[in-house]
């Protein structure tokens, strides 16, 4: 069993067909939510990766996987000889030859629950006459009625309910737990599926219809205007996906949902959608092309043009999604069919963070190590965090040096759909470009020095300063080379700018040229930044604020000016905290802090040359394909699966009255006590049964 990565999910599934310029945006206007779509009949790849597990043996005559739950456990069958089929589980790594164990002659296990239970066939005259099993808890059960000529299950819900079909003798449900067995009527039906709230799904025996049984009740879901539907799975939210035909005969894979049967799948194109997961994630297959490809929230992907070829591996049918986005089916190299397991790679976040001590005024090192850690502790996407911090005192060049290898080392780093973070604390400049008219300062001393007097004009390139020689100046035109690596064109870049002038670098960057980006400087074009009077920098630190935990949980910035709180602080959200939480005051109110001097906790910016200051202004601008914002922790979601359920309870429970473990089920208070108890419960079932994912 090898892993490999592959982009996406894919699918050929052909079972049934078988058988029959840039945007600049101010704080407080609006948030960005722009998404890049081709002219084409699909849509880009989504920025996900997969790893491809293949769990067939040196020895298989080939395999096939059929189901995988939640748990990550999948079920399916494996060729011992060419002509002999045995059931696998595979779980935590391994693959159980489970029909070999049991003694079967010939088996195939086809689905598996939450809970573990596995229903499947077995024959003795190699599959030609099957008959169902159940296996739980280390017992077998024979499922298959006396004076039944075959049998087959078709799915075990997580009410460990068995859905049985005794080919044209009816169709039974068989409890697990109560250990009784029932008829149900489906009438012409055969069944399908059944979902955790009891819903069946069938399809007409005649092969022209296909309906919902609940509560007594037969439901026909209808089609696309044409004689004929085959549905192929349903999910706990009771929507349906298969295949219907149109009324001019062409056949479209479709999902149905409240009454509403809905066309999917590539426009122009014929096909078939197989499954569908409790988050609506759907994988099926166009035709004639056989073309995968996985619908989601109105958008349709292709996938083959997200597989990773060098892998070796062709994707074949897929069958199978969970709620993870955990995809099964089957796979060809040239010279073996091999059961897969898709596993999705979540996106990671890698961060540089570079901070320049130039003294007790200034402390850029500071900042630098206060936001690596921020973004470490509150985004779990975050994989690794780099903090350079650079001696102003070191002028040989080696401060740049050291730069550009730690960029090169995050270009490296990241891959397709992933996202970088780059930040500066320093002293910042730009190049002259003349002087204005003299201007009154309103200050008796003016801090600078200016007096009443003529005021350079910083309009021309801007750098930031990562020594004090001309050699270790970074400027902006150096900064938008190296984020042109071709290494990081599909991947988002985030730049955090606390130095003066940052704000001539974002319209720079964000002009087209690079793919992706989002710049958030502290202040504007031309003007200054400023310190504390720890020396740490006013906007670095309204950035920690802003992505810290609040009571409820969830960032401080999350859902700013009424929105919706998600634990997800996109970069407009992001701004508008920092600058709402540092008013405007007029520059003669306070002392102020231009670069190494001591001054106020208070932001300010010069305006113009009439010697009025107002609180910072954030200079937040993003290229136009610039897609979502900063991922934190969902409170109660101990897991980070994107649901808070039973699984997450389930490792509170393992840690309950203890130091927390991995991962930390110590949720609560907000500066955590290192303690599993109440506390950490109450928070969990305040979130209860919340689902985070989009």
């Amino acid at each position: 069993m090898g892993v490999h990565k592959v982009w996406f999910m894919t699918s050929k599934g052909k079972s049934w067909i078988r058988q029959r310029e840039h945007s600049r945006v101010r704080t407080s206007s609006f948030l960005l939510a722009v998404m890049l779509f081709w002219s084409y009949t699909y849509n880009a790849p989504a920025e996900i990766q997969y790893d491809l597990v293949c769990l067939s043996k040196p020895s298989d005559f080939g395999s096939k996987a059929r189901k995988v739950n939640d748990e990550g456990q999948v079920v399916g069958y494996f060729w011992e000889t060419l002509t002999n089929r045995q059931a696998f589980l595979y779980e935590n790594g391994s693959r159980i030859d489970l029909g070999i164990l049991l003694g079967f002659p010939s088996s195939a296990a086809h689905r598996i629950n939450n809970d573990g239970d596995i229903v499947g066939v077995w024959s003795e005259d190699g599959g030609h006459t099957e008959r169902a099993f159940l296996y739980t808890g280390g017992t077998l059960l024979n499922l298959h009625l006396p004076g039944m000529t075959t049998s087959e299950p078709k799915a075990v819900n997580n009410r460990r309910e068995v859905l049985v079909d005794y080919s044209y003798s009816g169709s039974f449900l068989y409890d697990i737990s109560s250990q009784t067995n029932r008829a149900i009527d489906l009438g012409v039906y055969r069944p399908i599926d059944i979902n955790d709230g009891g819903a069946i799904l069938c399809n007409s025996r005649l092969g022209d219809s296909a309906a919902i049984y609940f509560g007594g009740v037969l439901t026909e879901i209808g089609t696309l205007g044409g004689t004929a539907t085959t549905a192929h799975d349903i999910n706990n939210k009771g929507q349906v996906v298969g295949v219907s035909a149109a009324s001019d005969g062409s056949v479209y894979p479709f999902l149905y949902e409240r009454g509403n049967m809905l066309r999917i799948g590539p426009s122009g194109k014929m096909g078939c959608a197989l499954a569908i997961n409790d988050t609506g994630q759907v994988v099926g297959y166009s035709i004639p092309d056989d073309r995968p490809f996985l619908y989601h929230n109105e958008t349709t992907y292709d996938l083959d043009e997200a597989v990773d070829t060098s892998s070796g591996w062709v994707i074949g049918s897929l069958w199978d999604i969970n709620n993870k986005g955990e995809i099964v089916g089957e796979a060809n190299n040239g010279t073996h069919n091999c059961a897969i397991l898709l596993r999705p790679i979540s996106a990671k976040t890698h961060v540089l963070s570079v901070g320049v001590n130039w003294g007790l005024g200034l402390r850029g090192d500071i900042d630098a190590n206060n936001l690596s850690g921020i973004l470490y502790m509150q985004l779990p996407s975050v994989t690794d965090v780099n903090t350079l911090l650079l001696d102003p005192a070191i002028t040989d060049g080696s401060n740049m040096r050291a730069f550009e290898d730690a960029f090169d080392k995050l270009a490296d780093k990241a891959n397709d759909g992933d996202t970088i973070i780059l930040s500066f604390a320093s002293h910042g400049e730009s190049e002259k470009s003349g002087t204005e008219a003299p201007f009154n300062t309103n200050l008796d001393p003016h801090p600078l020095g200016y007096g009443n007097g003529p005021m350079e004009i910083r309009e021309g390139n801007e750098y930031v300063l990562l020594s004090a020689a001309a050699t270790d100046y970074l400027y902006d035109d150096i900064v938008r080379d190296l984020l042109q690596d071709s290494r990081l064109e599909n991947v988002r870049k985030i730049l955090f700018l606390d130095h003066c002038r940052s704000g001539g670098f974002g319209p720079d960057l964000t002009d087209g040229s690079i793919s992706r980006i989002a710049v958030l400087a502290g202040c504007n074009e031309g003007y200054f930044s400023f310190s504390r009077t720890d020396g740490t920098g006013v906007f670095t630190s309204a950035v920690f604020d802003a992505l810290r935990e609040g009571p409820d949980g969830f960032p401080w910035a999350d859902g700013i000016g009424g929105g919706k709180k998600d634990a997800i602080v996109t970069l407009a959200e992001l701004a508008e905290y920092v600058e709402d939480t540092y008013a405007p005051v007029p520059l003669y109110d306070h002392p102020v802090s231009f670069g190494d001097l001591i001054g106020t906790e208070l932001s300010l910016r010069y305006l113009n040359s009439t010697g009025v200051f107002s609180g910072l202004i954030v200079d937040f601008v993003a290229s136009d394909d610039f897609v979502g914002g900063l991922s934190g922790r969902f409170p109660g979601d101990i897991d980070n699966d994107g649901k808070v359920d039973a699984r997450d309870f389930r490792i509170l429970a393992t840690q309950w009255l203890e130091p927390p473990g991995i991962p930390s089920a110590d949720i609560a208070p907000v500066d955590r006590d290192g303690f599993v108890d109440f506390r950490d419960l109450g928070k969990l079932f305040a979130h209860w049964l919340e689902d985070t994912r989009p």
